[in-house]
């Protein structure tokens, strides 16, 4: 689950979001919508942990879930597909290169099995 208390972000002394409170579920799906400037993409920012809010708290249960959050304008590499893309900004590709690293070194040293179940748990996490 991950909630926010009371979420207030002000920009230039003035408040683009005050006292905002919302919970998702696991496997809840959303749409935030709005006019431009009402503060969707800075409630998305701190919900990601990319700002700190300036008063209220994230919280995520458990504490290793992980939220992204991809730009509104793409950023991909020159020939890079959608699912290259998706997987390089979810963090997917990275977990996927630290599990196929961990899979070589676990052939010649079982006392990495550690290091892989935490890389495998991460994986599927995403």
């Amino acid at each position: 689950m991950l909630s926010a208390s009371s979420i207030s972000v002000g920009r230039g002394g003035r408040p683009v979001l005050e006292s905002v409170s919302l919970s998702v579920d696991a496997g809840a799906r959303l749409g935030v919508v709005g006019a431009n400037g009402v503060g969707k993409s800075t409630l998305l920012r701190v919900l990601a942990g990319l700002e700190a809010p300036e008063t209220g708290r994230v919280e995520r249960a458990p504490a290793s879930l992980q939220v992204a959050l991809l730009a509104q304008e793409a950023d991909a590499d020159p020939g890079e597909g959608l699912l290259a893309y998706l997987a390089r900004r979810t963090g997917v590709a990275a977990a996927g290169a630290d599990l196929d690293r961990l899979t070589a070194e676990l052939a010649g040293d079982p006392g990495a099995l550690d290091a892989y179940s935490e890389a495998l748990d991460r994986f599927v996490a995403l």
